[in-house]
């Protein structure tokens, strides 16, 4: 495509949850160390449908919001992601109770 590392100031992956790891991973390939991040959306709900039990196997059926989200803020109970309020404030890190449609 041409864009170096840095190009955008910011990123913004929306429905994130339900997104396909490397769907997600493209357009931070492009990022650099000063790149803002933002993966919106929530794991909870439908995550990334995959067919293949190939791609099972490898945890393609992670997205990649879900795997930080374990990996950084939570832990798992009953297959739910549980948040500590006071590290994901400590981290910029927003959950949204109310749901305005």
């Amino acid at each position: 495509v041409g864009l170096k590392k840095g190009h955008f100031t910011h990123i913004v992956i929306d429905e994130a949850g339900h997104a396909l790891l490397p769907e997600s991973l493209i357009p931070l390939s492009i990022a650099s160390d000063k790149t803002t991040i933002v993966l919106a959306g929530d794991p909870n709900q439908l995550g990334p449908i995959i067919c293949s039990p190939v791609c099972k196997s490898f945890g393609y059926d992670i997205s990649l919001l879900e795997r930080w989200i374990r990996l950084s803020y939570g832990k798992q109970s009953d297959d739910k992601v549980v948040f500590d309020p006071k590290v994901l404030t400590a981290h910029r890190v927003f959950c949204l109770t109310q749901h305005y449609r």
